[in-house]
């Protein structure tokens, strides 16, 4: 029986590799840090937009009311 260089199955007695391969727990940890991350910016982001848009419309007036008219000088 010949046998490759490169087929080493049968030329050692190594027993067969049956343990699992190693489960890594640091891109388990990175990837929840990312995606905390990301939902956090999303919240600060929501709410420094709608801080923004209370303060651009502070000065709006509200809907339904009519915009104020200057009275006459001699109305009392």
């Amino acid at each position: 029986m010949r046998m490759d260089s490169c087929d080493t199955r049968g030329a050692m007695n190594e027993p067969e590799d049956s343990s699992p391969a190693p489960q890594y727990r640091w891109p388990w940890v990175v990837l929840a840090a990312f995606l905390l991350g990301v939902v956090l910016a999303v919240v600060w982001m929501s709410y420094a937009v709608r801080r923004e848009r209370e303060q651009r419309n502070f000065n709006a007036p509200l809907p339904g009311q009519a915009p104020a008219s200057p009275s006459p000088a001699g109305s009392p």
